[in-house]
């Protein structure tokens, strides 16, 4: 069973388009577990509904909502589980917004990811968009040779868009990161960069 649910984190982060509900009901699962399941789920747009009922070693879902808020989960079942009341409404109200923004994506006719703006990486590495990195490149030179250097100069034109300089790289946060576009892995590797910028900038 522990095999089958790092098959399912596993296509969480490729946001597999057939995985839309993860059932992990009386599974025995705990803290640790679930939060492999929230980086696996952060930014992922395809997945709708978390079962976790019934694990009662399960009481700390803290990064389980943070990252539900940066995807299109609209429900999370925490019955019979150690988690407080208080997180419960908590997860219900990130739900719920969720909700609203499926809504207004399905009604807008885009996709949620479109919607959320967390297309954008894979809409910039179509070759028609090429001018638009270039262009950011060369507005950015030193922004551009950072990003480059560590695998992560796709993202240059998004961090222009947003006004995301050279100087300002060290005090980006994850949910920026995330905003931005950049996978679990690539925020790993973006700390290490952003470490090395604090150094050069003094």
């Amino acid at each position: 069973m522990a095999a089958e649910r790092a098959g399912e984190i596993a296509r969480l982060k490729a946001n597999d388009p057939e995985l839309k509900e993860v059932r992990w009901i009386r599974a025995g699962v705990g803290n640790e577990e679930v939060a492999r399941l929230a980086e696996g789920l952060d930014g992922n747009t395809v997945l709708q509904t978390v079962r976790l009922g019934g694990n009662a070693k399960l009481t700390d879902v803290d990064r389980l909502i943070a990252a539900v808020g940066r995807s299109g989960v609209v429900y999370v079942l925490l019955h019979a589980t150690g988690v407080g009341a208080e997180k419960v409404r908590e997860m219900d109200a990130v739900c719920a917004t969720n909700e609203e923004r499926r809504e207004a994506a399905e009604q807008a006719g885009v996709s949620l990811g479109a919607y959320l703006g967390m297309d954008a990486v894979e809409e910039e590495e179509e070759p028609e968009d090429a001018p638009v990195e270039q262009a950011a490149a060369e507005e950015a030179p030193e922004l551009n040779q950072w990003l480059e250097a560590c695998g992560l100069g796709k993202y240059v034109a998004v961090m222009v868009a947003n006004h995301i300089t050279f100087d300002t790289l060290p005090q980006l946060d994850d949910a920026t990161l995330s905003m931005v576009g950049l996978t679990a892995d690539e925020m790993a590797v973006f700390r290490q960069v952003r470490l090395r910028v604090a150094v050069c900038l003094g």
